[in-house]
């Protein structure tokens, strides 16, 4: 699996990231269960071959994401539906990476092209309000969270003269 760590931030707030990707070695590896070895041992078909996988380095929790439209709302779909317990800045995380491919030139380079750190704006960190309230993160909850750096009540316009 090719990994990449990526730190992300709010200041004064700090995520701690791991990134990964198979390989395409590790998409052509049978299964070796007797009975199975006519099928991949991970699936390359539907959301197999383009999945990407983000641990938080903090709670020890991950979850799997299909990329394969990149569209950053599928995101946070695909994270309502997972739940994993993680810091605050895990969905505006996801966000930006779904948003960091999909807006990439040149969509076959978009991992290599991955930065270390990215400082999240105000948009990305949006994505908090968005949530359910009973949304799990380590600390505190979604919604508090959200009061505590602001995002509630943003009217567009005020996104709009923010940025």
């Amino acid at each position: 699996m090719q990994t990449r760590f990526l730190e992300a931030g709010h200041p004064p707030y700090w995520g701690r990231f791991m990134l990964g990707r198979y390989t395409s070695a590790q998409l052509a590896e049978p299964a070796r269960l007797p009975g199975c070895e006519d099928y991949e041992l991970v699936s390359t078909t539907g959301p197999g071959i383009d999945q990407l996988w983000m641990h938080d380095l903090v709670t020890g929790e991950a979850a799997r994401f299909t990329i394969a439209t990149a569209r950053p709302w599928d995101a946070l779909e695909q994270l309502q539906h997972h739940r994993p317990w993680v810091c605050p800045l895990y969905a505006p995380t996801v966000y930006w990476v779904f948003n960091h491919i999909n807006t990439h030139p040149h969509r076959e380079t978009w991992w290599d092209d991955l930065p270390r750190t990215v400082d999240l704006t105000l948009d990305d960190m949006d994505i908090l309000s968005q949530l359910p309230p009973s949304w799990r993160v380590h600390g505190p909850t979604a919604l508090q969270f959200v009061d505590a750096i602001g995002l509630v009540n943003r009217s567009a316009e005020n996104r709009a003269a923010e940025r």
